[in-house]
């Protein structure tokens, strides 16, 4: 899958084991054919979390690990007590 942020195009892959990271990883927004990946097997919340941090890197890549990972955790909660559920795709 192709997701787009701040104009820029990055790929959505989902992975069985990361090289780096604990549950997601992101490429430098100045690397050819760049991905986000994710772990294929987090549960739900985890899920929504780790998206959102990947993202926020793809947008901000200089911005420090913890402001990334405060950020992310904080509108990862938000977002799960508004009702945010994954939808299952056929």
């Amino acid at each position: 899958m192709q997701i787009r942020l701040l104009g820029r195009i990055w790929r959505l892959v989902r992975v069985k084991k990361l090289t780096r990271g604990q549950g997601g990883e992101c490429d430098a927004p100045t690397m050819p054919r760049k991905a986000i990946r994710i772990l294929d097997d987090l549960e739900e919340e985890d899920e929504l979390r780790l998206l959102i941090h990947e993202f926020l890197h793809a947008c901000n890549w200089w911005a420090d690990e913890e402001w990334v990972d405060d950020a992310s955790s904080d509108m990862a909660k938000a977002l799960w007590r508004l009702g945010w559920r994954k939808t299952k795709t056929q």
